[in-house]
């Protein structure tokens, strides 16, 4: 059916009355338009379906005055529908942001836990037999001279990954499970003990944080937790209690700051509060904290003492205060305080 032209508005619900919802290119431009247009489709919605047939039934090539009026009321109607459609929209959201905070997640969807990778593993006890010395042995010299000719001569056809020396006992690492398998069907019998191999999923450590500026009597362990748990940071509190991990590394009063491992969904909430939380009478920052592992021996990193790691292993230690030939606990010039005699040996190593 095709309205009379000279029926106002009739090109638009020709449009409508055919299917067509696009906004006509000689409608108003910019958002207006789209909205004009969207308000056009929406009223003709609301047209009791008696009243679109009675006039689309193609039996008059004009709009009576019935149809026009219901149109108008139609219209009319919509703004009261709009309003209670915002209202109502808006009523669910904030009912679904309380519902996620009482699920203690704050309206932060949980992020899935990333898989690691397995480790494959044999720990081999150092230990010395009382009649082959009267005084204790050190663990590097034991394995050096008692214990790891026997495991190379083990170990000739399988691969090892890794080797690391402990106080008292060392732990050799494997690529595979089958390499993990071969080494403790030969170590055992090579070594005369019982050898436990050892394959699981590595952990993933919790994140550290910070938290600076604490008053004096938040510096202890205790009263920094408990402070922390209180109703004041009520979210932190929820997560702790449905298995959250909390737990002060250290405390240093003379910077007046702590170190705090946290599990990373406790992590996610205080991001969340943008790295602030709330003790006594004041709000705190926090700051992600990093752990950079130093070799004591060499003062390299990314390796600890003992490390097969360690390039200088078989050479003297490096002082970590003036980067001469001895051990820092030994360092005269730290003794002294002689500031003048301190030296980086990793920064005399690259020429700075």
């Amino acid at each position: 059916m095709v309205f009379n032209s000279k029926c106002k508005g009739s090109s638009v619900l020709n449009r409508l009355l055919e299917g067509d919802i696009t906004p006509p290119p000689n409608s108003p431009s910019g958002p207006t338009r789209e909205q004009v247009w969207g308000l056009l489709v929406s009223a003709y919605a609301l047209i009791p379906s008696s009243s679109r047939t009675r006039f689309e039934s193609g039996t008059s090539s004009t709009m009576d005055a019935g149809s026009l009026e219901v149109l108008k009321e139609s219209f009319e109607s919509l703004k009261t529908d709009l309003l209670a459609t915002i209202e109502r929209r808006v009523d669910d959201q904030v009912s679904k942001i309380l519902d996620k905070k009482e699920d203690g997640n704050s309206g932060i969807e949980d992020q899935p836990e990333p898989v690691l990778p397995m480790k494959h593993y044999v720990d081999i006890k150092l230990e010395v037999d009382e009649d082959d010395s009267a005084a204790p042995v050190c663990p590097k010299k034991q394995w050096a001279e008692f214990v790891k000719p026997k495991v190379e001569s083990a170990l000739k056809g399988v691969p090892v990954l890794n080797t690391f020396v402990n106080k008292g006992s060392v732990r050799l690492s494997f690529e595979t499970d089958d390499q993990l398998k071969a080494a403790g069907a030969v170590l055992s019998p090579a070594l005369g003990q019982e050898i436990q191999t050892v394959t699981e999923r590595k952990a993933m450590l919790d994140p550290r944080i910070a938290v600076n500026d604490l008053d004096a009597d938040l510096l202890d362990e205790e009263k920094l937790i408990s402070e922390i748990l209180s109703d004041k940071n009520q979210d932190i509190k929820k997560a702790h209690g449905q298995g959250g991990n909390i737990k002060v590394i250290h405390i240093n009063r003379n910077g007046s700051f702590a170190v705090i491992q946290v599990s990373p969904s406790i992590r996610r909430i205080i991001s969340s509060n943008k790295d602030k939380i709330f003790l006594k009478l004041r709000q705190h920052s926090v700051r992600d904290r990093f752990h950079v592992v130093q070799c004591f021996h060499c003062q390299e990193f990314g390796h600890v003492a003992g490390s097969m790691r360690c390039s200088k292993k078989d050479s003297p230690a490096v002082c970590a205060f003036c980067a001469g030939e001895h051990e820092t606990r030994q360092c005269q010039e730290k003794r002294k305080n002689d500031v003048a005699k301190l030296r980086c040996i990793n920064c005399h190593g690259s020429g700075s």
